[in-house]
């Protein structure tokens, strides 16, 4: 199976735009926290 195809069958899952929500979400806390330590 191809990459390409392998995240196009992801996206259509919506597991792929998830892992990328999810991962958005943590970084953001994760910069947020530490700017008010």
């Amino acid at each position: 199976m191809s990459l390409d195809r392998f995240l196009k069958s992801c996206y259509r899952s919506n597991q792929f735009y998830n892992l990328i929500a999810e991962l958005g979400i943590w970084i953001f806390s994760f910069l947020f926290f530490r700017n008010f330590n």
